[in-house]
C-alpha cells in the first residue's frame, strides 16, 4: 500500500496523425490505427489500466482539423 504523500509515477499516452491513420505512443505499446477513434478508444483503455495499476495518466490527442495538442481527461 502506498501513502498519499508518496509521488506516484506518470505515464504519457498520446494519439497522433500519421501519413496513413493514427498512431498510438505508450511506454510499452505503440500502435497504429486507421481511425481516429479507434485509437482514442485503445488509448482510453491504456490509460484505466495504468490508473488501476496505481499509476497517474497524461494523455495528449492531436486534433484532427488543427493539428493541434491537447490534453485529455482519460477518465472522462
Amino acid at each position: 500500500m502506498t501513502s498519499t504523500d508518496t509521488p506516484r509515477p506518470v505515464i504519457q499516452i498520446g494519439v497522433f496523425a500519421a501519413k496513413e491513420g493514427w498512431l498510438l505512443s505508450h511506454p510499452a505499446v505503440q500502435g497504429r490505427f486507421e481511425d481516429r477513434d479507434e485509437a482514442m478508444a485503445a488509448a482510453r483503455r491504456l490509460a484505466h489500466l495504468e490508473n488501476w495499476r496505481g499509476r497517474r495518466v497524461d494523455m495528449l490527442v492531436q486534433e484532427p482539423l488543427n493539428a493541434r495538442l491537447a490534453a485529455i481527461d482519460p477518465n472522462a
